[in-house]
């Protein structure tokens, strides 16, 4: 094992002003950005909303002076999934894109359903191998083909026998009117294996009394702490860290994590984690050889190799599972309903983590295309050609939800991005034709604007159109052919509502 050097901290105090925005936004909230227009934004949301019957949701701004205003819809109370709506708004008032949701204005449909719950439940349950138990159901509207289905939503566990096992977790759909199952989501594993440390950095912490905490008052909410102390921070006296295994785990992350958001604020444009200037805490010492998010309760953590000892945490693995954060916190909130959205989601985590590990540009982390490959031994999945591991697919498919493990799904849109950030010159295409790239930061910017028109229905033909419609907003058209050409690459078509610029 290699020796790890007691790690030196720099504690650096500050506040940041954060935007909180809820349902309807508060313009007052709104740091940076003009009032009136805010306002004038928020009236123009407020017009498409009651012209379509539709509700505004948590309102995100973007770069470029716009917003991101998700709109969903409910039917007798229930929530119609596949029919939420994001706008892109600018201060003018003008609507510059709408992601569209399946769904017409009105919807006709009786909600009472017809087959008993236990009947509906014993059909969920046959759908999941080795599914012992399902602890909620809800019912809910499924916009399919343009025509609503009242369904039963089960989430469905696998017993695993070790503590917050999220991967046994799938979300199965039951038609409440044939009982006949109408399809499932598989929640997938969110982790890479084994550990490392990032050297000696410095990065922030917070003077409380008797000492400092692994806490950070610059980007409220992040934390690091031991598993499963939830809310309870590492302490000490001095500002000096790296005396033991558990420390180091959380100066890797805390590190990481505050690399992470600094990389989201100056490149991308985004406040903190979810948008609005919040962040969320990290737990080390995870009873699993594994990393993983849990959406339930709003936090990273990091196991360790049993074998090795070491702590899974390079700037990569953190910055992936704080991406699947992004990732939730990003359009609409509506669940989701395609099942390529879980390998999207592994995607997102790939590429966060990736332009992390390029803004921190950490010797003992250097930048690359590749995950996991400190950890070892060699890298877990390649961005330049996914099919390398030996899983991943290069180019995209129908049945990427079939793959044994999800984070092989998300080898076509992870070799997305590698063509758009540094083009074909190493990283062989699916069509057989070249690709320009624009390089990381330009291509990260497309990538996070595009993801904030994410709806429950997000898959790669969404993610293409979007990513389309967000070049053409912020680039000329170099890189939106560039955008075009890489998804090209990878098999992604055109579909009939892709903006039609610089085609």
């Amino acid at each position: 094992m290699r020796v790890v050097p007691v790690i030196s901290i720099v504690c650096v105090l500050g506040a940041l002003t954060t935007a909180a925005l809820a349902g309807t936004s508060d313009p007052v909230r709104l740091k940076g950005r003009g009032t009136s227009q805010v306002q004038v934004m928020e009236k123009a949301a407020h017009t498409y909303a009651d012209q379509h019957h539709l509700l505004i949701g948590k309102i995100t701004p973007g770069p470029g002076q716009t917003w991101y205003v998700p709109l969903s819809r409910r039917h007798n109370g229930l929530a119609v999934l596949g029919a939420d709506v994001v706008l892109v708004v600018d201060g003018t008032g003008r609507i510059r894109d709408v992601t569209p949701g399946d769904t017409p204005d009105t919807i006709t449909l009786d909600t009472k359903a017809t087959v008993p719950e236990e009947q509906a439940k014993r059909t969920a349950l046959a759908q999941v191998k080795g599914a012992d138990m399902s602890d909620t159901m809800e019912s809910v509207v499924l916009m399919r083909g343009g025509a609503p289905t009242l369904a039963y939503a089960f989430d469905i566990w696998r017993s695993t026998g070790r503590a917050e096992e999220y991967d046994g977790l799938s979300r199965v759909w039951v038609d409440g009117h044939s009982g006949a199952a109408l399809g499932k989501i598989v929640y997938g594993q969110t982790a890479i294996g084994q550990g490392q440390n990032t050297g000696r950095v410095t990065f922030d912490t917070k003077k409380v009394d008797g000492g400092f905490s692994m806490s950070d008052t610059t980007r409220p909410g992040l934390s690091c702490g031991k598993f499963p102390d939830s809310g309870k921070y590492l302490s000490r006296a001095d500002d000096q860290w790296g005396a033991t295994d558990t420390e180091r785990a959380c100066v890797d992350v805390l590190y990481a994590a505050q690399r992470e958001w600094d990389m989201l604020g100056s490149w991308l444009d985004r406040k903190g984690f979810d948008g609005l200037g919040r962040g969320y805490p990290a737990l080390v010492d995870w009873d699993q050889d594994n990393a993983g998010w849990s959406a339930a309760k709003d936090r990273a953590m990091f196991g360790r190799d049993p074998a090795r000892g070491r702590a899974m945490t390079s700037i990569d693995i953190v910055g992936h599972e704080y991406g699947h954060a992004i990732y939730h916190a990003t359009g609409t909130e509506d669940e989701y309903t395609d099942p390529e959205s879980t390998g999207l989601s592994e995607s997102t985590g790939d590429i966060l983590g990736t332009l992390t590990e390029h803004f921190a540009n950490n010797p003992a982390d250097p930048p690359d295309f590749t995950i996991g490959e400190v950890v070892g031994p060699g890298p877990w999945r390649y961005m330049d050609k996914p099919s390398r591991d030996g899983e991943s697919p290069d180019c995209w498919r129908r049945d990427l939800n079939a793959l044994r493990d999800v984070h092989a799904a998300a080898g076509p849109q992870n070799h997305w991005f590698y063509l758009l950030a540094q083009g074909s010159a190493n990283s062989p295409t699916c069509n057989g034709r070249p690709v320009t790239g624009i390089g990381i930061q330009k291509a990260g910017r497309v990538f996070i604007s595009g993801l904030m028109r994410k709806t429950s229905t997000w898959n790669h033909a969404a993610a293409r159109r979007a990513t389309v419609a967000s070049a053409l907003e912020l680039y000329g058209c170099p890189e939106v052919t560039a955008v075009r050409s890489a998804w090209d690459a990878i098999s992604v078509p055109a579909g009939p509502t892709e903006p039609k610029g610089c085609a």
